[in-house]
């Protein structure tokens, strides 16, 4: 083409605004740069980048110009690609209920969808960190920023619950905020896409369960106070009657032995066997209420010399009324020597007692520590528990056989020591092949 020739394979409708720009240029001797769209030989437009230069004599006279048409056409497309892609994210996200936002890789918000200014009433020109940092609670800020930027850093997904202050109410709603990172083809970030989702209906009813299970268990718990203090009460109470009731029995049968005959001393010892039953229950509930009650104070305790301690102090744990061996050495733990007592003696007092008929009860004692936790166990020949009483036997009451003696409250006593100790009490078992209680409490800590 020679000189204005070009103007014919310009697009009509963008002469008009290209001309005054390129003349203006002309006459000012100055850098010219425009796109529009060129017509080919095929007839078909395709969008160009121009520039041109003016080149100057020694004088500074404009003698030519030099330029370059540039292809863009395919750029271009990619752009207005790029747009409405843009344009249909901002309208998909303008619908939505949660507030959406955008972030460079560095965290540096910059797009908020329509719920955001509709909620915080912002500017639609402030981005950034303070352009979300003054709406948190102030109690929240802190932790929100840190959890953020670590996120950022290390390219995890976030998450956090928040409040933001609600303009409409002046008051702070609960919000949970979530971001995922978006990587190229090489897994670098790109962008952070994230929402602000609000949850605080959710948390106020959360709020306020706990608040309610929170004041129902105060109140359950010292309801459990008054009836255990209450049970201490009558437990101790009738035993004076009940001692009353024994004394006269035994004078009866000592001073009138001969009036009430044989029938009448066999119900005096009907009378007295009830009321040493009945006073073996009483007890037994004392003790089960004392542990209860009573504030436990832990310390190291040496669980060989307190077991020594037991098994020789009961003639029923002898041999040859029993075997019993210990397995050396039983490492030390954290707990209570009284409530420690009482656990032991009835495990070991169970595994001697629940054996069959001329069985002679073999019991063997060990103990393990795994994790800082001692684990004792008690392993006996006796009947063995139907595995569908496991879950029974330690409630109060609860008793294993009817063909022995007992009151039901032992394994309810040691279940309740153990975890006043911050301890456990479990059992393995099966009828007819003997049980193995295991005892698990704190090891001894380094005083």
């Amino acid at each position: 083409m020679q000189g204005w020739g070009w103007e014919k394979v310009l697009h009509p409708d963008h002469l008009p605004r290209m001309l005054p720009t390129w003349k203006a240029a002309l006459e000012r001797g100055q850098p010219w740069e425009d796109t529009f769209p060129l017509r080919g030989h095929d007839g078909e437009y395709r969008w160009f980048l121009s520039r041109a230069l003016p080149v100057r004599d020694a004088s500074g006279k404009i003698v030519r110009w030099f330029g370059t048409n540039t292809d863009i056409s395919e750029a271009r497309a990619a752009q207005e690609a790029l747009r409405e892609s843009e344009a249909r994210f901002r309208q998909i996200a303008d619908t939505m209920p949660q507030i959406a936002w955008a972030a460079h890789p560095d965290g540096y918000i910059d797009y908020y969808n329509e719920r955001w200014y509709e909620f915080t009433g912002f500017s639609r020109h402030e981005f950034g960190q303070p352009s979300w940092e003054p709406v948190l609670h102030p109690d929240d800020v802190q932790r929100c920023v840190d959890t953020y930027f670590a996120c950022i850093r290390s390219g995890t997904p976030y998450r956090i619950e928040h409040r933001f202050k609600d303009r409409a109410s002046g008051g702070y709603r609960w919000f949970m905020g979530q971001a995922l990172p978006v990587r190229d083809g090489r897994g670098e970030i790109t962008r952070w896409f994230g929402t602000y989702t609000d949850i605080d209906a959710q948390k106020r009813a959360e709020e306020k369960l706990e608040a309610t299970v929170t004041e129902r268990t105060a109140k359950l718990q010292e309801t459990v106070s008054e009836l255990e203090s209450y049970s201490y009460s009558i437990s101790h109470d009738l035993r004076a009657p009940l001692r009353g009731i024994q004394s006269f029995a035994q004078i009866l049968e000592e001073e009138c032995r001969d009036e009430i005959g044989a029938q009448g001393r066999e119900y005096i010892r009907r009378i007295v066997t009830a009321a040493d039953r009945m006073d073996r229950l009483i007890q037994d509930v004392l003790v089960y209420s004392r542990v209860a009650r009573t504030d436990i104070a832990l310390e190291n305790v040496d669980l060989m010399a307190l077991l020594n301690g037991i098994l020789e102090g009961y003639p029923q744990f002898q041999s040859p009324k029993a075997e019993i061996t210990v397995a050396f050495p039983l490492p030390p733990v954290r707990g209570n020597v009284a409530a420690l007592t009482q656990c032991l003696s009835n495990l070991v007092g169970n595994a001697v007692k629940f054996v069959s008929p001329g069985v002679v009860p073999h019991v063997k004692i060990s103990a393990v520590t795994r994790n800082k936790r001692v684990r004792l166990s008690i392993q006996d020949n006796g009947i063995g528990i139907d595995p569908k009483m496991h879950g029974k036997i330690f409630g109060i009451f609860d008793r294993l056989s009817r063909d022995y003696e007992g009151t039901g409250i032992g394994l309810a006593v040691v279940r309740r020591a153990a975890e006043r100790m911050g301890g456990a009490i479990l059992v393995e078992s099966e009828l007819g092949k003997g049980s193995t209680f295991h005892l698990e409490l704190n090891g001894a800590s380094r005083e």
